[in-house]
């Protein structure tokens, strides 16, 4: 009976083990605050945020125009913000993952592609990255796609003049 007890209290706590969840969860800090644990970051809850301020009338900007915004935000008494910078290397124009980045471990771990859901508000399509992109003949900056057929990572066709949303981490 002994070892009857001990192996349903070891298979309990690998049942437990396995249960778990390996990843941390994003922590609503309230006030319009996302905290993820995993990449020790505070997100905005409103992804266009932008618009909803009166920043902006549509929330999209030119790269520049969006990294100027975010460091130049004052939200909830916090200062500091910015664009998420894109992960590099990323083995082409056209696009990868982005899994390992900020935004693409929230899109792909967090959200795991579900756009639709209620820890944020207003997430729009496509979104500037901070990071610039140096192999395109004219200045071009990498954005993160959350709508397109491959979600990730995207250069293609976005000059820095193109406009997109921003959202401030």
């Amino acid at each position: 009976m002994k070892i009857d007890h001990l192996t349903g209290a070891a298979g309990a706590c690998l049942l437990l083990l396995f249960a778990t969840s390996t990843h941390a969860a994003l922590i609503d800090n309230g006030n319009g605050l996302i905290y993820d644990q995993d990449r020790d970051i505070t997100w905005l809850m409103d992804a266009n945020y932008a618009q909803t301020s009166g920043y902006d009338s549509d929330g999209l900007m030119t790269w520049s125009e969006a990294n100027t915004w975010a460091d130049n935000l004052v939200y909830g008494g916090h200062s500091g913000w910015r664009l998420s910078p894109a992960e590099i290397p990323c083995n082409t124009a056209i696009g990868c993952s982005g899994v390992g980045g900020e935004m693409g471990h929230l899109y792909h771990a967090e959200l795991m592609g579900n756009t639709g859901t209620t820890t944020f508000d207003n997430i729009q399509n496509i979104y500037w990255t901070s990071t610039a992109y140096t192999g395109a003949s004219e200045p071009a900056a990498w954005y993160y796609d959350f709508a397109g057929a491959t979600p990730g990572l995207q250069t293609w066709g976005f000059t820095s003049s193109t406009t997109a949303a921003a959202w401030a981490v």
